[in-house]
């Protein structure tokens, strides 16, 4: 475990979901040690806030990219930055009730379109170049399925994870071998964070891989709550995930000092 992480469990600091070292592997972060106080650097910000053995460090560089649920931040000028749901996978087992309704529904019909006993959700382990040509034909496809004025946020860093992380499914035809999803994650002390599922274009598709995924007894076995992330500013995204019973929905703010004044 990074050093950075180390400090963020010692203090019971609640990670947020750009606490992974694999995803700063993809995003570019660089973890610095500079006299004593650890950095999580990514261009002209931190990440996250600095930390220290006596907790959390003066802001040095004046950004702080993302801040924590439960660590407040003195001083600096907030900006909403995203939202950021947990949510807890057991939850996914009973799916009974009126706030369950819509999702409930949703998740059977690509089963029921495709064929429920075709269906294979499997780790992404490709026995042959044709899953490698299917998984990058599912993932150009995702890609070019977004409206032209959508901005899709860090492609190439999403094709990075689709590509090589260790953490990833796949929703399978065994019959034919197509590939019609994938999910891929990663974890740190407390949370896995789920980071990213890719479909083909078809009805309900991706609340059936969110089905997979929350109730994929690898993911329960961890007994860990999940980070889902935020909306991108995707009003649609937002109320997809505001439905589907977050134990937490939180602001997640950008911070910016004056640092020049704390001299």
């Amino acid at each position: 475990m990074s050093r950075y992480l180390s400090l963020l469990e010692k203090f019971g600091v609640d990670p947020n979901f750009f606490c992974s070292e694999l995803y700063w592997q993809v995003i570019g972060a660089e973890e610095r040690e500079e006299n004593g106080i650890s950095r999580v650097l990514l261009s002209d910000w931190d990440l996250l806030p600095p930390m220290s053995e006596g907790g959390f460090a003066s802001f040095v560089n004046g950004n702080v990219w993302s801040d924590f649920a439960n660590v407040p931040m003195l001083g600096g000028v907030p900006s909403f930055a995203d939202f950021e749901y947990i949510y807890n996978p057991a939850d996914f087992l009973n799916l009974s009730g009126g706030k369950w309704k819509v999702f409930r529904k949703n998740i059977h019909h690509f089963p029921r379109t495709v064929g429920a006993e075709d269906l294979l959700y499997i780790p992404y382990a490709p026995p042959s170049e044709r899953w490698d040509s299917a998984l990058t034909d599912l993932l150009m496809g995702w890609l070019e399925g977004f409206p032209a004025e959508e901005k899709i946020f860090d492609g190439e860093g999403l094709i990075e994870i689709a590509q090589n992380y260790p953490n990833r499914k796949v929703l399978q035809n065994r019959f034919t071998g197509d590939i019609y999803g994938l999910n891929a994650w990663d974890e740190n002390y407390k949370y896995i964070n789920y980071r990213l599922v890719a479909t083909i274009k078809a009805p309900y598709l991706n609340e059936y891989m969110r089905y997979c995924f929350y109730t994929d007894p690898a993911i329960l076995a961890t007994k860990k709550l999940v980070n889902d992330g935020g909306c991108l500013g995707k009003a649609n995204l937002e109320k997809f995930k505001d439905k589907l019973n977050p134990l937490r929905k939180r602001v997640v703010s950008h911070w910016v000092y004056n640092t020049e004044a704390e001299k």
